[in-house]
């Protein structure tokens, strides 16, 4: 059947490349797609492909193929070497699917055997249109035992398939046996026996009526397996309706026969090890009739417990995930640590680390014990460092939750004793203890004195430490323990420890520069967002003269991320009073905040925070910010415009006057009015003509007006005087007269101008008819 030679060398490829490279290498995905592709063409004329070797022939669907190509030969061989007869392929078989058997096909036959066959691997990882073929080639030879008569005509050398089971003869069989090699009975309700057909039959009867009462399986990658998903799945099965099982096994109250248990046994070795699992965690709900069901699995256990675990490590199946499963099975059971030997003694004997097993048998025994038992051991015994971490902080916490002070206190000072240990082991088990601690600190809370010890030895340790391992974990316990203060809003305490940090680090810089980079991670912690939110609430704690005291020098020292957190806040602030504080807080900065201020301001943020942005640049800032003051002088919002104007003349001075003036006589009025404010704040010379211009065109509203007059008075250029004299002088019906407002306000103007400008008011007074506007003037020049 040449057909098939196409479809062996891809297999064969695939075997190649899997085991030289990997699955993921493309050369591999090469062989698994053209052998799904040849197989898929095969399976187009025919529901399957049943691929038997035996005695180095192959032979497909029950025709002999040749076998002496390279590819063919290492495929048949490799089958062979598993000590399967061959296998079926059906329809809907994946790349996935060659991929997960071929994976199978390449493991040793020794390890085959130990996790239950290849069929339990196919079975397990999910390949159903794959499967081992249950049909054998023999050789028979001509004169050969067993040889059907008439079979003299055959040639010498032909595969056939061994006869079928046959049904046992008429006749009773009694209880459960084997009538002969093909039937088996049990005796019915009645007592007239059932008869069942090969023992294959019961055995999926038994196995089907099992499966009814299990959990469904979990859904699981069909290359991965379910290493990944157990700890996920995995719940005690409910097996109290299994009486009817147990009847069909013909089971009574006694301990089974040795072919009822070896049934039981063939049903629950064939389950994924998850079921089988799930069936030991599930003994406890057994039906009490007939007992010799429970008998049966509970005498069954050691093996199938040792047989799950085994399989599934060899799946990749972490200890971690079997640890929780593990102890809801070992739990109640009294036989606990019998289960755990025979576990234990399973998996040496297959090259594992029994280890964990011995680990989990130790837990168990522990956690036993009643809470005096255990502080017995600890503190009279000596045995808290024989506990696993977990265990001692399992202890720790039980103490806490049951506010026994001061039993928490003595086993504290048993691990602090360990913190100055001459021995770096010991060292570490009680710096991860105390940092296992210190995440109590906020949540439930630590008692006084504890919290007090333990932040006093944790700090002292951190001084001295020399193993960076080791001083790792102290400080991690550190950076937790901060929380508490923090939380109480205890921001000069934190500040006093850290300072105390640094001067040890300081002296062992160079020997331990590792000390200083604990350090920076302490104060990157106290940096993060939950512990500046924490930081920020002090501002609200006290009146606002003592929040400014409380917070400013903590502020200063978290530095850059504290200034944005409070600019962030500022932004959210709906409360004036709060958002004032916050303002006060930002100033507290000075010029360490002028980065963070200008690269929010180049941001997009809301108007009032630019606003207020604005506000604090103009009061920190220098030139350099105008870069990001000049594109909001045209913003949308009149309220950020007048901010930006009063920022870019205290920022700029000069430099910021042809932006004033280029806006000044489009600008909406009370933008003018900030605009002419600045120019008279900064005497800007160049601004006089165009004031004048302003002050000259009688559409201006008076009120910009008037603070165009006040403006003058301050800049006191000689180039105002004829202009002003002139605008005082407009007073008659038909030369256009100005207010006397505005009259008044030249004259200030010209009385501040020294010495032109006060000549000119004399002439301008002196002119004037006597009455109250010439009596003011003079009053001007007195």
């Amino acid at each position: 059947m040449s057909d098939f030679l196409p479809l062996a060398q891809a297999l064969s490829m695939g075997l190649k490349g899997i085991q030289m490279y990997t699955a993921a290498h493309p050369r591999s995905q090469d062989a698994l797609r053209a052998a799904q592709a040849a197989l898929a063409a095969w399976l187009q004329e025919s529901n399957q492909l049943q691929l038997v070797v035996g005695a180095g022939k192959a032979f497909v669907n029950g025709q002999p193929v040749d076998v002496q190509g390279p590819h063919m030969a290492n495929l048949i061989k490799t089958i062979g070497d598993r000590h399967v007869s061959g296998f079926v392929f059906e329809r809907g078989v994946t790349p996935r699917d060659i991929q997960a058997f071929l994976e199978i096909l390449l493991l040793k036959p020794q390890r085959l055997e130990e996790v239950g066959g290849v069929q339990t691997l196919l079975d397990q990882q999910g390949v159903a249109a794959i499967r081992v073929s249950q049909v054998q080639y023999r050789e028979v030879r001509e004169g050969d035992p067993g040889t059907a008569e008439g079979s003299e005509g055959r040639a010498p050398s032909v595969m056939s398939a061994p006869p079928a089971p046959r049904r046992p003869e008429s006749g009773p069989v009694a209880g459960l046996g084997a009538g002969d090699s093909g039937g088996w009975a049990v005796p019915g309700s009645s007592g007239e026996q059932r008869a069942f057909g090969p023992p294959e039959q019961l055995i999926n009867l038994v196995k089907q009526a099992l499966l009814r009462t299990l959990p469904p399986p979990p859904v699981r990658d069909k290359l991965t397996g379910i290493g990944s998903s157990i700890l996920e799945t995995f719940e005690p099965a409910d097996l109290s309706g299994l009486s009817a099982m147990g009847q069909t096994l013909g089971l009574t109250d006694k301990m089974p026969s040795a072919a009822q248990m070896g049934v039981l046994r063939q049903v629950l070795m064939d389950l994924p090890s998850e079921r089988q699992l799930s069936i030991l965690a599930g003994i406890g709900s057994l039906p009490e009739k007939p007992q010799g069901l429970a008998l049966g699995i509970k005498a069954l256990a050691p093996e199938i417990l040792s047989v799950a675990v085994s399989t599934l490590l060899s799946l990749n199946t972490s200890w971690e995930d079997l640890q929780q499963p593990l102890l809801t099975i070992l739990g109640p059971l009294p036989e606990r640590s019998a289960l755990l030997k025979s576990l234990s003694t399973h998996l040496r004997g297959m090259n594992f680390d029994a280890a964990p097993a011995e680990v989990l048998q130790r837990r168990i025994e522990w956690e036993a014990l009643s809470p005096e038992a255990k502080l017995v051991k600890v503190l009279d015994e000596g045995a808290l460092f024989r506990l696993s971490l977990e265990q001692r902080l399992a202890l720790l916490r039980e103490l806490l939750d049951g506010k026994r002070t001061e039993a928490m206190v003595r086993c504290l000072e048993r691990v602090l004793e360990a913190l100055q240990s001459d021995n770096p082991a010991l060292r570490t088990q009680a710096a991860q203890t105390l940092a296992g601690m210190a995440l109590w600190s906020t949540d439930p809370g630590l008692p006084l004195e504890v919290e007090n010890q333990l932040d006093q030895g944790l700090r002292s340790h951190f001084g001295w430490e020399p193993d960076p391992l080791v001083h790792r974990h102290t400080a991690e316990g550190l950076e937790r323990l901060l929380a508490a203060p923090l939380e109480r809003g205890q921001l000069i305490l934190i500040l006093e420890e850290i300072q105390e940090l640094q001067n040890h680090a300081a002296m062992l810089n160079e020997a331990h520069p590792w000390r200083t980079e604990a350090l920076g991670q302490l104060k990157a912690s106290l940096q993060q967002p939950e512990a500046l939110d924490k930081a920020l609430a002090c501002l609200f704690r006290f009146d606002k003269e003592q929040s400014i005291i409380a917070t400013a020098s903590y502020f200063e020292f978290i530095g850059g991320p504290m200034v944005r957190h409070l600019i962030q806040a500022l932004g959210k602030e709906p409360d004036r009073g709060r958002r004032g504080r916050l303002m006060d807080a930002l100033r507290t900065f000075g010029p360490l905040s002028l980065q963070h201020l200008r690269e929010s301001l180049a941001s997009p943020i809301p108007w009032f925070l630019a606003r207020n942005l604005l506000t604090l640049l103009s009061e920190v800032g220098d030139a350099g910010a105008l870069t990001e003051v000049l594109p909001l002088l045209r913003a949308k919002e009149v309220r950020v415009r007048r901010a930006s104007v009063r920022a870019a003349w205290k920022l700029g001075g000069p430099a910021a006057e042809p932006h004033l003036l280029a806006m000044l006589k489009e600008a909406d009025p009370e933008t003018q009015l900030e605009i002419i404010f600045g120019l008279g704040q900064m005497r800007s010379e160049t601004a006089v003509p165009t004031l004048l211009d302003l002050l000259q065109e009688r559409r201006t509203p008076e009120a910009i007006r008037l603070k165009t007059l006040e403006t003058l008075a301050f800049i006191q250029s000689s180039r105002c005087v004829q202009p002003l004299m002139d605008l005082i002088r407009k007073k008659g019906f038909f030369s256009g007269s100005e207010t006397p407002a505005i009259r008044m306000g030249a004259a200030r103007a010209l009385a501040a101008i020294f010495p032109a400008g006060r000549q000119a008011l004399q002439q301008v007074a002196e002119a004037e008819p006597k009455g109250e506007m010439r009596e003011a003037f003079l009053g001007l020049l007195r």
